[in-house]
């Protein structure tokens, strides 16, 4: 577990490693007024090829679409990553999956304490990120999972807010 105090609040991230993965954020207000936050716990998944793969659990939700200015869109069927892609779901289902033909798995995020999940990958502009190397741009996507935009969060003092996600990889 990491703890660490910021803005009021005490975090703590519990790590659970064994047949799947859980991380638990633990967010608890150790100030006098209501904290209100946005957390997402960010997780760079490693794929065969983001243009190959599609995000399942989507489907029917509204997003904002920050490569289009913000513009609130309707997911319809499965989400596609092939260019760069910043879908922010306020709310979501709290289970979705990535399905990768290419390595053959499906990678199952099952999320608690949480309404938000955020599809993220840079694309084309991946050569402005220094820590990505460009030969390993087409092999990750980002799906997070938290609470952002309309699912801010509000802590009353002396109270705790708990956000976890379980992930999840079996054969297709």
């Amino acid at each position: 577990a990491l703890t660490h105090d910021a803005w009021g609040c005490a975090l703590r991230l519990d790590v659970e490693a064994g047949s799947s993965l859980r991380l638990t954020l633990t967010t608890r207000n150790v100030g006098q007024q209501p904290v209100s936050i946005t957390e997402a716990l960010h997780t760079y998944f490693s794929v065969s090829d983001v243009g190959g793969i599609g995000i399942h659990g989507l489907d029917g939700c509204r997003f904002r679409d920050n490569t289009d200015g913000g513009a609130e869109k309707l997911q319809h069927g499965v989400c596609r990553t092939d260019k760069e892609t910043i879908a922010v779901f306020d709310q979501a289902p709290d289970i979705c999956k990535i399905d990768d033909p290419g390595l053959k798995r499906r990678i199952r995020i099952a999320r608690r304490g949480g309404q938000s999940t955020v599809v993220w990958h840079p694309g084309a502009s991946v050569a402005g990120f220094k820590d990505i190397p460009a030969s390993t741009d087409r092999q990750f996507v980002c799906v997070e999972s938290g609470n952002v935009g309309a699912s801010t969060i509000t802590i009353a003092p002396g109270a705790t807010h708990e956000l976890s996600v379980a992930y999840d990889v079996v054969p297709m």
